[in-house]
């Protein structure tokens, strides 16, 4: 622990339970008729997987990921997401975060989320993290009463791009949220790095670059126990609510991204890194 303190700052209000889709009427409905369709899919396919899996993002694995596009979070993202700003490399995905006259925000960024569901285990992600006032680069699970959840519940890493030299750990469950945030000894912009957790009935402990720096047993808030999807992102705000937590986006005049260079997925952790 001696590498990271923890200190106080104000959390996330962030949600994720409103498909809030912001075209034409009729794009509207279509949208909100695929987000129900996809929501009773969920309902009725819930069952969970305890398959490991590790992907490097050299290409698109469309039978583990679908790629967001076409929707919003809600008024107070600066960017809709769409699938155009996911790309891939022989060193990994990339999310980028720019213009675009396509979006009815005006910005565009991108999103991957997994298809199967999974109820505990161990999740890996190496990143780098974008840098700038009102961004975050977001690793987490999650699942919602969109998916036909009885609850939300959430487990976050999440790097704000105000100071990059900080990641912050959150769980929620429908009832609340616990947030701790850390202080890195490194710029989690500069270079990739490996952020992980491992959920568990009676734990959740995050690691980074397979170091144990939290970990939290429910004592404040009872853990998650939902089944959930596994998400990597990039998104903006320059909302009110979010500027105490993650500051203001402002357009700096050039495209912004974040690069991750292997996901992977475990039942539980063995103490070796996968990615």
């Amino acid at each position: 622990m001696s590498e990271l303190a923890a200190i106080p700052v104000a959390t996330s209000t962030r949600s994720r339970t409103t498909l809030f889709a912001k075209a034409a009427i009729a794009a509207l409905v279509l949208a909100s008729l695929s987000a129900l369709a996809d929501a009773s899919a969920a309902t009725t396919t819930t069952t969970t997987t305890n398959t490991s899996w590790v992907d490097h993002l050299t290409s698109l694995n469309a039978s583990r990921w679908t790629v967001d596009s076409g929707w919003s979070n809600g008024s107070w993202q600066i960017n809709d997401w769409l699938s155009s700003q996911i790309t891939y490399s022989p060193t990994g995905m990339v999310a980028t975060l720019n213009k675009d006259s396509k979006s009815p925000s005006g910005y565009a960024s991108g999103e991957i989320q997994a298809k199967a569901f999974v109820k505990y285990g161990y999740f890996e992600a190496r990143i780098q993290a974008a840098s700038g006032a009102g961004l975050d680069t977001g690793f987490f699970t999650y699942t919602g009463t969109t998916f036909g959840a009885a609850t939300n519940n959430e487990i976050d890493v999440e790097l704000l791009g105000k100071n990059t030299r900080q990641v912050q750990l959150t769980y929620h469950n429908g009832a609340g949220q616990v947030s701790v945030p850390l202080n890195l000894t490194f710029d989690a912009a500069a270079a990739p790095h490996l952020y992980a957790f491992d959920w568990e009935p009676t734990y959740i402990k995050w690691y980074i670059d397979n170091k144990l720096v939290l970990t939290q047993t429910g004592s404040k808030l009872a853990l998650p126990t939902e089944p959930q999807k596994l998400y990597f992102d990039l998104w903006g705000s320059d909302s009110s609510g979010q500027a105490a937590w993650m500051g203001s986006f402002k357009w700096a005049g050039h495209a912004i991204a974040t690069e991750v260079a292997c996901m992977s997925y475990a039942p539980s952790y063995t103490g070796k890194t996968v990615c």
